[in-house]
């Protein structure tokens, strides 16, 4: 699971090249809620470039994780949409299959060897998608030696890389969409622990 706490990540989402939005992520400390070891982890956020142009789009999810299990024990997603002049929240959980968090926590927790493959249940967005993965072999992003994993989520082609050491830091993501290659790349990354 985690392998770092009070970790501050920010990530930056493109489309095609063209930036959509910012998540900024932090990890918090290990504890125990309902007699579980736990943690919590909370992402924020917001669109920006082509994407704040159309309208105002927020997004929050905030999971108490079973570091035990891996598994979610509490979540909330929350979404505002504000475009045209109509503004949409929307609001889901989680809770009996991965989101976001805990599924990073798990994949950050395995250390996995060439050609092991792994599948998961993942809800974001409002679905919930079968996801597939399998370690693809290692190689450099950036300056970073990492590992890359291949997968498809509801038969969507992506690549994710973590990085290759004790932190296994998501460092990117790349899918193909019928507009073109979503990219998530890391740019920030701070350890705010004493």
């Amino acid at each position: 699971m985690f392998a770092v706490h009070d970790e501050l990540m920010e990530f930056r989402a493109s489309l095609r090249g063209i930036t959509l939005g910012t998540v900024q992520t932090a990890v918090g400390r290990p504890g125990w809620i309902d007699a579980r070891h736990a943690i919590i982890v909370r992402s924020r956020g917001h669109s920006e470039g082509l994407a704040a142009l159309l309208g105002d789009i927020r997004w929050e999810l905030s999971t108490t994780v079973d570091l035990d299990a891996g598994s979610v024990v509490e979540d909330r997603e929350n979404a505002w949409v504000e475009l045209a002049g109509e503004n949409e929240h929307f609001e889901r959980s989680y809770v009996g299959e991965h989101d976001p968090h805990s599924f990073a926590g798990v994949l950050r927790g395995w250390h996995s060897t060439a050609g092991q493959h792994a599948t998961a249940r993942l809800g974001v967005g409002g679905a919930h998608l079968p996801v597939e993965l399998w370690h693809a072999g290692t190689e450099l992003v950036g300056d970073k030696p990492a590992v890359r994993y291949d997968g498809k989520a509801h038969e969507v082609p992506f690549q994710l890389w973590i990085s290759d050491d004790t932190a296994r830091v998501p460092l990117a993501f790349r899918a193909e969409s019928p507009l073109g290659t979503l990219a998530i790349d890391l740019v920030d990354y701070q350890v705010t622990a004493d």
